[in-house]
């Protein structure tokens, strides 16, 4: 994404790939601020590619929450890490999180009251799904755990909830 942005040569902005950001040029000024609907919609304007840059945004953001948490915290077991990363995700409003964390077999992450709840498309509850699952796999990265997505399971109704489930690569 940020390829194609800096091979435009806008004179107005600069590009921190470092920490994913965009700027108004010679100000701390981050001119995107986006709820993860707002990159589904996003998505939709760009058309093919959209479930990449979904995954990549998740991944992005569960890079540096895990960072964040674990500068601050000095937590040191991986279980202890999910746990915060998902506090955090509720406190940034991406819904409620229940996590079963079985060492060296499985995680499965269940979130209630999420933002998929603010959508009416399937393909968009989908997209959505890819942004959280990009949340995940970067954070079970980041803590050193190597695991294969083994369901997501996307409610259709609106006020249920939507699971995702890891194993472990051994």
């Amino acid at each position: 994404m940020f390829r194609r942005l800096s091979s435009k040569n806008l004179k107005n902005i600069v590009l921190d790939s470092e920490k994913s950001h965009i700027y108004l040029k010679d100000t701390d000024f981050s001119l995107i601020i986006m709820r993860p609907y707002d990159l589904v919609q996003l998505g939709d304007l760009v058309g093919s590619g959209s479930e990449d840059i979904l995954i990549w945004a998740g991944k992005t953001m569960g890079k540096a929450l895990c960072k964040n948490i674990q500068e601050t915290r000095k937590i040191t077991s991986k279980k202890q890490l999910f746990q915060e990363l998902l506090v955090n995700l509720t406190n940034l409003g991406y819904g409620r999180f229940e996590m079963s964390y079985v060492e060296n077999k499985e995680v499965k992450i269940t979130i209630f009251n999420s933002i998929v709840q603010e959508v009416q498309n399937q393909q968009e509850i989908g997209l959505i799904s890819n942004f959280y699952n990009g949340i995940f796999m970067s954070s079970l990265s980041f803590a050193g755990s190597d695991v294969y997505l083994k369901s997501i399971i996307n409610s259709t109704q609106k006020d249920s909830s939507h699971s995702f489930e890891y194993e472990f690569v051994k």
